[in-house]
């Protein structure tokens, strides 16, 4: 079964993303994680196949956490998502270990499109949809 982690430290934007993402995708295990030691601690438990992170709740300083959960979890697609969509924010966040970034004006339409290519990957099926860049 296809396991996505959810990290987000407020309760009901957690919340919310959990009944989005379950009206939206097939059947899968959603975890939830309201900081990154929660996250560790979780990953170190259960192997997530993609992990959801909003990188405008993170500070400078934790960004350090992403890359220590890529270690952890280095089979795992570790998807930030954010406001700031400029060319410095994406190579932070791809130095950190984000491996696919997706604009929070874009959210609706990618975040699915995305989910579903990767649980499909991990069932074993080929076939990739497109992808924008």
């Amino acid at each position: 079964m296809f396991v996505l982690m959810l990290i987000e430290p407020h309760a009901v934007l957690r919340q919310s993303l959990h009944r989005w993402l379950e009206a939206d995708l097939p059947p899968c295990a959603l975890l939830e994680a309201d900081d990154m030691p929660h996250a560790l601690t979780l990953a170190l438990i259960v192997t997530p196949h993609a992990i959801l992170i909003d990188l405008d709740t993170l500070s400078e300083g934790n960004l350090g956490d992403i890359w220590r959960l890529a270690q952890v979890c280095p089979q795992a697609a570790i998807l930030g998502i954010g406001l700031d969509d400029t060319p410095s924010h994406r190579q932070r966040a791809a130095l950190a270990g984000v491996t696919i970034f997706i604009p929070k004006a874009q959210l609706q339409s990618d975040l699915p499109r995305v989910l579903q290519e990767i649980s499909s990957a991990a069932s074993g099926n080929t076939k990739k949809t497109e992808t924008k860049e």
